[in-house]
């Protein structure tokens, strides 16, 4: 049997590309909620990924965004500490969106982010 291991660098290459190409495109779970909450959704996602990026410049690069090479991350106890805050206000965030809100396709993101976080899959 083979064993897949997740990395933290392909889990955002993934969830960006996903993101960016629409893939999971799908109806809205309520007409009229959904355009303005997936708006919403996608910003955070957007700052979540850019937030990521930032702390971690391999990563990003890696990513396919060059506009960091040449960095490396700033390993300092400040720093990790703001990382670790960004990650946990991050799923903070998450928890208290309500996904009934999102489109079928944002509430499966969301999943996704919450099962990531939760396996220690980011930094």
């Amino acid at each position: 049997m083979r064993i897949i291991r997740l990395y933290p660098a392909r889990l955002v290459a993934l969830l960006a590309a996903v993101i960016a190409t629409g893939v999971l495109a799908v109806a809205p779970a309520h007409a009229g909620d959904a355009p303005s909450a997936d708006a919403a959704w996608d910003a955070g996602v957007t700052s979540f990924i850019e937030g990521h990026f930032a702390a971690n410049p391999v990563t990003a690069v890696y990513a396919g965004r060059h506009e960091f090479d040449g960095k490396l991350p700033d390993l300092s106890d400040a720093a990790l500490r703001r990382d670790v805050a960004r990650v946990e206000a991050e799923r903070a965030r998450l928890l208290a969106l309500n996904p009934a809100t999102l489109s079928e396709s944002r509430q499966r993101e969301r999943a996704y982010l919450l099962a990531a976080l939760a396996r220690g899959c980011w930094p």
